[in-house]
């Protein structure tokens, strides 16, 4: 149960932060008669339905009527093995579940319980074999997320800092067992529009601007380390949201991969 805790967290923020329909006869971006037509004109609210990396497909979503996303897809590099997570709301336009599941089969389910306002103060992720508890504590502009399982053992305590307004999530500390997992840096944020539109965990990984410098200090595979600083050069269109991004190594300027921005227009 701890070991598939570690890796679902360090999953989930790797696809979460490195980062509907797919491109077919009915999503085209140069197709005008398409919802996904890249020449959309300025001033029109915009929904992220797929993004590529160096050509292929990498993720892709589907909204409801709502502008809300509905299904998140994580497409493999081989074909074998999509990763999907479906989701519902309340009332208010907050998620609260998150069905993943992997190559078809059940993987676990979020479910979170809000207060007052518009974030989580409780949750649950509920797997075959367990269940683990969430809570969340907000301080000025940090979020605490403790997870631990129902007889109280933690398993992980994980910090999201913002900046002073709130918008831009600065960084991100993931530790598990003690142990520190991860830590994302983010800084030099543009003034156009945040890639990732609607995404469902706002209250922890969101941000209104797109960060042009990333950093990502991680623990590696048999106690090695990663480390990566990448600039993020990004090309926009008329409604002011990326539609491509080159990714360079700081160190050596080399590109290291390209990623593309597919939208439609919202409701």
């Amino acid at each position: 149960m701890k070991t598939i805790m570690k890796s679902n967290i360090w999953i989930f923020f790797i696809a979460v932060t490195m980062m509907s329909c797919s491109k077919g006869e009915d999503c085209d971006p140069n197709d005008e008669q398409s919802p996904c037509y890249s020449g959309i004109v300025q001033g029109n609210q915009l929904l992220l339905v797929e993004e590529k990396v160096n050509g292929v497909t990498d993720i892709s979503f589907l909204y409801n009527e709502e502008n809300q996303i509905t299904t998140y897809r994580i497409h493999p590099k081989d074909g074998v093995g999509e990763s999907t997570a479906v989701f519902t709301y309340n009332d208010k336009g907050n998620m609260i579940s998150a069905t993943h599941s992997h190559a078809g089969k059940h993987v676990y389910r979020e479910d979170y319980a809000y207060g007052t306002d518009d974030k989580p103060v409780s949750g649950t992720w509920t797997y075959p074999h367990g269940v683990v508890n969430l809570h969340f504590e907000y301080t000025n502009n940090m979020v605490l997320e403790k997870i631990s399982a129902l007889n109280g053992q933690e398993y992980a305590l994980n910090k999201y800092t913002f900046d002073s307004k709130g918008e831009n999530l600065l960084r991100t500390e993931l530790n598990t067992d003690g142990t520190l997992l991860s830590i994302m840096e983010f800084s030099d944020f543009d003034d156009k529009n945040y890639r990732m539109t609607g995404f469902p965990w706002k209250w922890k990984t969101y941000s209104i601007n797109n960060a042009k410098s990333q950093k990502l200090t991680g623990a590696g595979v048999a106690g090695t380390s990663i480390f990566l600083d990448h600039i993020w050069k990004y090309t926009y269109n008329d409604s002011g949201y990326p539609t491509k991004a080159e990714i360079y190594d700081r160190a050596t300027n080399k590109l290291v991969e390209t990623r593309e921005y597919i939208y439609k227009k919202a409701n």
